[in-house]
């Protein structure tokens, strides 16, 4: 039969506390270096002025558009009725 003194026990947790703070610096190291953002060594300049954009409205003045078969006018949404609206009991299966 084996006897394991307390010395013995208090040095199996030594190196157990060793070896889980050495994992979770390797951990912390990995997760610091592989997934936080790196610093950009470039310097940080004005950027370019933006390319003029320019848009031609006379596309809206196509015969198609403003002639009586091409678009038309939504008519609008006719009044709510709440007497017409849903039923006695909207639980109730159909």
């Amino acid at each position: 039969m084996v006897i394991v003194t307390p010395f013995q026990r208090k040095k199996k947790q030594r190196y157990l506390v060793l070896i889980i703070i050495i994992a979770l610096l390797g951990t912390i190291f990995i997760v610091w270096y592989k997934f936080l953002p790196k610093q950009s060594s470039v310097s940080r300049s004005l950027p370019e002025k933006p390319p003029r954009i320019d848009i031609n409205f006379n596309i809206l003045k196509d015969p198609i558009l403003t002639n009586e078969t091409g678009l038309k006018s939504f008519e609008g949404i006719p009044p709510f009725n709440p007497i017409d609206a849903g039923r006695s009991n909207p639980f109730q299966p159909y």
